[in-house]
């Protein structure tokens, strides 16, 4: 039980580390990069709305994905991600590895689900 929780908080934490946004579910992942690519990269980028809302689609995204490796592991499947229990991410570096992405799967992915790619990528399954 622990463990989730502090799952769920390091996804909070690397959240807030991240640019973020509204509704994980909704937001396209060619949108995302283009309005983080507009964001400018110094201190007052936070007082920005437009990273406020990335920054939440973020953690939402995030809270999804190590909800559904909670999940499956409680039910005794393979999960689709392996995070750690504490992890971190560089900001330019994972906004780099969704641009990687070609274009034409990019265009059918929402943050979540680029998010979910890069996580495989970075931490995979043993």
């Amino acid at each position: 039980m622990w463990r989730i929780v502090w799952i769920i908080v390091g996804v909070a934490m690397l959240g807030a580390a991240l640019p973020g946004s509204a509704s994980a579910q909704t937001m396209p992942l060619n949108e995302f990069i283009a309005t983080a690519d507009r964001i400018p990269r110094n201190p007052l980028a936070l007082l920005r709305s437009d990273y406020r809302r990335l920054k939440r689609e973020v953690e939402a995204g995030l809270i999804l994905i190590a909800t559904a490796q909670y999940r499956a592991r409680e039910a005794n499947q393979p999960p689709q991600t392996c995070l750690p229990e504490t992890f971190t991410f560089n900001t330019e570096t994972v906004l780099n590895q969704l641009k990687a992405i070609p274009e034409p799967r990019r265009r059918r992915m929402t943050i979540t689900d680029g998010l979910r790619e890069v996580i495989r990528r970075q931490y995979p399954c043993p």
